[in-house]
């Protein structure tokens, strides 16, 4: 590593020191620094360099973080931490990445402070935040009031229910186009989802979990009043929507929508958006679905060809199709269903079954299932 910084000139840097040792969460002692010579090394290593990051991803114990301390980093771009550091030193290192005038991408990962560790940063500079493994609601909702200018931003919710925090008023965030929220742990993030505020967004993507609701959601939307083009909801171990109601609730908030993706287990998946006025604007959707409930007839093929059609009213066109691309497929039972449209072409239809999990699926015909 020595020789190869030796040859890398002086232009800008992208580096990632990684303790491999470091188990992650479940481990309870990070390694003492006699058992990690090779990360102190490559701190040593990087603080002869560090001016030179415009990007940087630390991962492991990191307990010897001050040899970075009192040193500039004025490249730095995108900053991605998961680190174990329990070292009282470590809280002034810190300022190094603090201090960094350009930093606009921050990740954080596995913490193991409190983000009260983290207030000091410039959030209010940041364009895109990932937090991994998030802390306490409150403190979360507290960074993401002073991230005025932020575009994109993960949040991933692990570990223990979080049911009983009170996050206090309004979460805006105004600026924020992307949103991924990762709710496949029950640990209660309906309390932060439903303070949330965001005028501007544009994507939303979510990864369902054993306690989903989608009344939060439904919630966002309506204060918000935003304009949403791209909805994704996945959830293969979970069940959602089996409401068909709930999925329409849903979609009505949002009628800019333009795609729409769908995995898991539902009722109403199969008969999406079956009533023109809802998502008008619809190009793209593409839907999985683990058949739930009682067997009724699948009507993919209607509701598509449906949206590939104008509808008049006799004085003219009240409806004019948007629809480009789209894939409808339905399991259940050794039975796969798929309802298929490309470049705006007639409806595809292909069945497949077998009579056991050893067998391979066959090819059948027909348009209408039983499902």
């Amino acid at each position: 590593m020595k020789r190869w910084l030796g040859r890398s000139g002086s232009g800008p840097l992208c580096l990632a020191i990684e303790d491999m040792d470091d188990a992650g969460p479940e481990r309870v002692c990070p390694r003492t620094i006699a058992e990690a010579p090779g990360v102190t090394k490559c701190l040593l290593l990087l603080a002869r360099h560090v001016h030179r990051c415009r990007a940087l991803s630390l991962t492991g114990s990191m307990d010897k973080l001050e040899y970075l301390d009192g040193l500039d980093m004025p490249l730095l771009e995108e900053l991605c931490l998961a680190i174990n550091a329990r070292s009282p030193s470590v809280d002034e290192a810190m300022d190094l990445f603090r201090a960094a005038p350009r930093l606009r991408a921050l990740t954080c990962w596995r913490l193991r402070k409190g983000l009260d560790f983290w207030f000091e940063f410039p959030y209010e500079n940041l364009t895109s935040l990932t937090l991994w493994e998030i802390c306490p609601l409150r403190e979360c909702a507290q960074v993401l009031r002073c991230c005025e200018r932020l575009l994109h931003c993960s949040l991933h919710f692990f570990g223990y229910p979080l049911w009983y925090e009170d996050i206090g008023g309004p979460v805006c965030v105004p600026q924020l186009k992307t949103l991924h929220l990762d709710l496949s742990s029950d640990c209660g993030a309906d309390n932060l989802l439903s303070v949330l505020v965001l005028p501007a967004l544009e994507e939303l993507k979510v990864e369902a979990g054993p306690g989903w609701n989608s009344e939060p959601l439904i919630e966002i939307f309506r204060r918000s009043d935003c304009a949403l083009e791209v909805l994704d909801i996945s959830g293969m171990g979970c069940k959602f929507f089996l409401d068909e109601n709930e999925f329409v609730d849903l979609l009505a908030e949002v009628p800019t929508l333009k795609r729409l993706y769908m995995a898991g287990t539902n009722c109403c998946s199969f008969n999406p958006c079956a009533d023109d006025e809802l998502v008008p604007a619809l190009e793209e959707l593409h839907i999985t679905s683990n058949l739930a409930g009682k067997p009724r007839l699948a009507v993919p093929h209607r509701m598509l060809s449906s949206r590939l059609q104008p509808h008049t009213d006799g004085q003219g066109p009240s409806f004019e199709p948007c629809l480009r691309n789209a894939s409808i497929t339905i399991n259940r039972e050794r039975q796969i269903h798929r309802w298929s449209v490309k470049d705006a072409g007639p409806v595809q239809v292909q069945k497949r079954r077998r009579k056991s999990d050893d067998e391979p699926y066959i090819e059948c015909a027909g348009d209408q299932v039983e499902l």
